[in-house]
């Protein structure tokens, strides 16, 4: 076989000195050149190996200087010799040009390290493998699973042997070195892998798998590994035959790659296999791979497929497939005739075509500037392709029939391609029209049909089918009774042909459906043959002379109450009469709601031509009558009695819920709910209906009051005090009115003037209540200093934790709040420090407790004017 070489990663070469250096191999190939016989009268051949490294200057020593190429049998992959190939040129490959709609521009350059050696062989049946493994691969291969470095390379071709053509006299096709093209991200790419033979022999292109070989620890070995090789894994998303993912594509014809280069930027490991024919016969195969930077750069491209079919529709969706950011505008032009409507300037436009036919749409990017790029594509609109198919089939051991019934409105169906979905085999698919196919083994598989139109139409439709070790056989009932003066017709349903044992007593006994009259219990065994597969099952007939029925006990229920009817019988049609009260006379369990006082219901049962029949009676009683107390409110925290009545003399009465009540087996009884309750009184009788009667009670619990009065305050003469009360009521009544514009509203405003109150001292009390009733209150305290606003400091405090002077804190006459107030040693230290009303220093510092001492303070406050107080002063601190 020919086998291109594949790329090398970051190789490491192991110097004589013992330095380790990285050689960045890009890739490679092989060819042959066959020269005739030696003296010996075997095959001459000059074989040439072709590395790609990259164009950075390699360190002294760092090019292997000569390789080894090992030859192997084709067939049995027998080592036959190994050779040494000298280093015979070196030669570089760089592009220099670039056009002005690439953008940045990409650096594409390679070093072609080239050795040549020669080999004698001899003519054998299968022919010759040619190898050269080294190691190894840079790390970060895109298209490689990681660590793509951890993998090797394997260079193979294959030489044809004197089975496949007599001489041996061939030479491989050589590679057209056309490998500077730069390759930008998500853009049309068109990489040229052809190649020329000298025989001039037919070559087919495909894309193909790169190998491994070699390793870390031996990476150069002086021979190859025994074929066959190993090859390298792709990431996910890509393989061998999707090396740059499904976008791209290769011409078997031309070898050259095109499409739209993938999305993620970096190296792809890129290898070409050329299949070579001559006189329509398989010769041999080469190998090429290359790493390709597709790089972070893009190309100002209008790409079009060569073809849109529309099938499902006439609307049809328009992309550019390249989208480079170099694309400023979009000129769209549908080729409708003699219209001039048909044109669009969105990127990605939709447009809906007048009628059937074929167009030619072209799109223009870049109109009227630099970077203008144009393509073409036929738009061929036949609606009405439906794919479809059906199938016949049941068991593994019969071929199943597969029947395509896709439809189309324009032209016919061309082509079809099945894949019955058979994982354990390889050959299972086909392309004819109607075909068969017998599965291996009981399973089931997704079988996909592809059919194709003239017109250009494609689609698949894909079916599970159900393979089953035996045909499916089904019967509507397995067990089943009749009167021995009876016949009955038996059932089985399946395809194929049916027959049933024992046959006597029986008309029809190869159908699905016979009939039988058995005198006495029978078990009927029924065969179906699907075409050789087979499926058995029984049915069991129970025969009786005679039937009885017991329609149930006589019983006694609530006035208004259902009770469905549970007969006991052997029969299978029934009737109850009469139907009145009754939801279906005709079935073995109908609901009965009878309101009569007294109700007998016959029922009358048959199995066949055998009746028999049975009465029940159903009495009625009324519900106990049960009354409680109409609904109310208290207020939270408070008792309430409930009250009761019943109709019944020796009444049981029964309160829930029962822990929220004190007797909940009597008639009236006091409750304590929390919250707001529904009470249920049930009043059951000693006889009659043993359901009991009920009535429910709400009891309404309103909340809780909350209310705040405020915090105990001081003013001056004059100053007008704005009170801040807090509560969840609904009705405030305030005492005194001493000052006070509303004593009936939450927060109502205070003056207080010289003499208005004794002692200089009021306390005003809140009183607060609901709808309902609920009342609760608070105080607040209101001291009036008979001086402008000013703030006042004790001259000394006790911090001895007894509950009278512990802490100081200023006392704020007429001010409107507190700016700060703050405490110093005799050493001038900050030791406290509150910008908060009412809170005042305990006497420590840092958690200790200070000695008696003197102490200085500071202190401001704005009065309720605005105006800014200011003091300062001493105090003594007293243990």
């Amino acid at each position: 076989m020919k086998y291109s070489l594949r790329f090398f990663c970051i190789m490491l070469l192991i110097l004589a000195a013992g330095n380790v250096q990285a050689v960045h191999i890009k890739g490679g190939w092989m060819y042959y050149e066959y020269k005739g016989k030696d003296a010996a009268g075997d095959n001459l051949y000059t074989v040439v190996v072709k590395l790609y490294r990259d164009c950075a200057p390699p360190n002294p020593g760092q090019n292997d200087t000569q390789i080894a190429i090992s030859f192997f049998d084709a067939t049995s992959f027998g080592r036959i010799k190994n050779i040494i190939a000298q280093s015979s040129r070196e030669y570089r490959l760089e592009k220099s040009t670039f056009s002005n709609c690439i953008n940045p521009k990409p650096q594409v350059c390679y070093v072609i390290l080239e050795y040549t050696g020669t080999v004698s062989l001899p003519s054998i049946p299968g022919g010759y493998i040619a190898s050269f493994q080294r190691c190894c691969r840079i790390n970060g291969i895109v298209n490689v699973q990681s660590p793509s470095n951890s993998f090797g390379n394997t260079y193979s071709i294959r030489m044809p042997g004197n089975e496949i053509l007599n001489g041996v006299e061939n030479s491989s096709p050589k590679f057209i070195e056309k490998d500077t093209v730069a390759v930008c991200y998500s853009s049309p790419i068109e990489l040229d892998y052809s190649a020329t033979d000298p025989d001039g022999d037919s070559l087919v292109y495909s894309f193909t798998s790169a190998l491994t070989g070699a390793s870390q620890s031996n990476p150069t070995p002086a021979q190859s590994d025994f074929p066959p090789f190993n090859e390298i894994p792709y990431q996910s998303s890509y393989s061998s035959n999707n090396p740059f993912g499904t976008s791209v594509v290769i011409n078997q014809s031309t070898g050259i790659i095109t499409g739209i280069s993938p999305a993620n930027t970096g190296e792809y490991v890129l290898s070409v296999a050329i299949r070579e024919y001559r006189d329509g016969k398989f010769l041999a195969e080469t190998r090429k791979e290359l790493h390709v930077n597709v790089a972070a750069c893009s190309i100002a491209a209008a790409q079009l497929p060569i073809r849109i079919t529309s099938c499902d529709g006439y609307t049809v969706d328009f992309e550019n497939l390249s989208t480079s950011p170099a694309i400023n505008s979009y000129y769209w032009d549908f080729g409708v005739l003699n219209s001039n409507t048909d044109t669009s300037t969105l990127a990605k436009p939709t447009f809906t075509y007048p009628d059937t036919g074929v167009y030619v749409a072209k799109l223009v990017v870049n109109k009227n500037s630099t970077c203008i790029d144009s393509a073409t594509s036929q738009v061929a609109v036949f609606p009405g392709f439906f794919p479809e198919f059906s199938f016949n089939g049941s068991c593994f051991a019969n071929p199943f029939q597969f029947i395509d019934q896709s439809t189309t409105r324009y032209g016919v169906i061309n082509s079809w391609r099945w894949d019955f979905g058979n994982l354990s085999s390889s050959s299972d698919t086909s392309i004819i029209k109607n075909p068969t196919y017998k599965y291996d083994q009981p399973a089931t598989h997704i079988v996909t049909l592809l059919v194709t139109s003239n017109k250009g139409c494609s689609d698949t439709v894909t079916k599970q089918i159900t393979v089953l070790d035996r045909p499916v056989l089904s019967m509507p009932f397995k067990d089943t009774l009749i009167c021995s003066i009876d016949s009955l017709q038996l059932r089985a349903e399946g395809s194929g042909t049916f027959s049933w044992q024992p046959g006597t007593r029986m008309i029809n006994s190869n159908t699905a459906t016979p009939i039988v009259f058995p005198l006495q219990t029978t078990t009927y065994t029924v065969t179906l043959n699907d075409r050789g597969c087979i499926a058995t099952d029984t049915v069991r007939v129970n025969v009786l002379d005679f039937i009885t029925v017991n329609a149930g006990n006589d019983t006694t229920i609530c006035l208004s109450d259902a009770i469905r009817l549970n007969p006991v019988s052997q029969g299978l049609q029934y009737l109850w009469t009469p139907s009145t009260w009754l939801d279906n006379a005709s079935i073995k369990n109908p609901v009965a709601t009878p309101f009569n006082p007294v109700n007998t219901f016959r029922v009358t049962v048959n199995l066949g031509k055998c009746q028999a029949s049975d009465d029940i009676t159903i009495r009625t009683v009324p519900y106990p009558v049960a009354k409680a107390s109409a609904d109310t409110a208290i207020c939270f925290g408070d008792t309430i009695l409930l009250r009761g009545s019943g109709s019944a003399i020796g009444a049981v009465y029964q309160w829930s819920p029962s822990n929220l009540v004190a007797f909940p087996n009597q008639v009236n009884t006091p409750a304590y709910p929390k919250s707001t309750t529904s009470f249920i009184l049930n009043v059951f009788e000693s006889f009659g209906c043993p359901k009991p009667g009920s009535d429910t009670v709400i009891v309404q619990v309103v909340p809780p009051l909350n209310v705040f009065a405020g915090n105990d305050t001081n003013i001056v003469i004059g100053q007008p005090l704005q009170l801040n009360a807090i509560s969840n009521g609904t009705v405030f009544n305030w005492v005194p009115v001493t000052g006070m514009n509303n004593p009936s509203i939450l927060n109502p405003l205070i003056v207080l003037n010289a003499g208005s109150i004794p002692e200089n001292e009021i306390t005003y009390t809140l009183q607060v209540s609901t709808a309902e009733g609920c009342i609760t209150s608070d105080d607040i305290v209101v001291r009036l200093f008979n001086t402008l606003p000013s703030i006042f400091v004790p001259n000394a405090f006790t911090p001895n934790q007894d509950g009278r002077n512990d802490n100081i804190k200023p006392i704020l006459a007429g001010m409107k709040g507190l700016i700060f107030f703050r405490i110093y040693n005799r050493y001038g230290q900050l030791i406290f420090d509150t910008r908060v009303q009412g809170k005042g220093w305990d006497g420590r510092v840092k958690g200790e407790l200070q000695n008696s001492n003197a102490f200085v303070y500071h202190c401001q406050a704005e009065d309720y004017t605005g105006k800014r107080v200011e003091r300062h002063g001493t105090f003594v601190l007293v243990r």
